[in-house]
């Protein structure tokens, strides 16, 4: 983590920056392999997910869902339509899940 003080970042942040810094430069991130590696793990992500679309074509009746945002002195706190919990629910469309309803 980089912290920072009144006279500027840290010594670590500046050594954060400098890393940063190269890898826009695309003959450093080539020498690193960079752009490589991103390319395998969005193909490897992408077979997971394909491979998790199959197993879960065959469902019929999808399980609701409840985004529990704290349980906290036995309650529970979820998250209602509308919300920001309701918006990853709906992003992760690949789950297919049923839409949250409110009461």
């Amino acid at each position: 983590m980089c912290w920072r003080n009144r006279t500027g970042p840290s010594s670590s942040c500046r050594g954060t920056t400098a890393i940063k810094a190269s890898l826009k430069d695309p003959r450093r991130r080539q020498e690193l392999g960079v752009d490589a590696k991103a390319q395998k793990f969005v193909a490897e992500m992408d077979a997971k997910l394909t491979a998790a679309e199959k197993q879960t074509a065959t469902i019929k009746e999808r399980k609701r869902i409840l985004f529990v945002l704290s349980t906290q002195a036995s309650k529970i706190l979820a998250s209602g339509s509308d919300t920001a919990g309701d918006g990853i629910i709906k992003r992760s469309k690949r789950s297919r899940a049923s839409p949250a309803t409110s009461r």
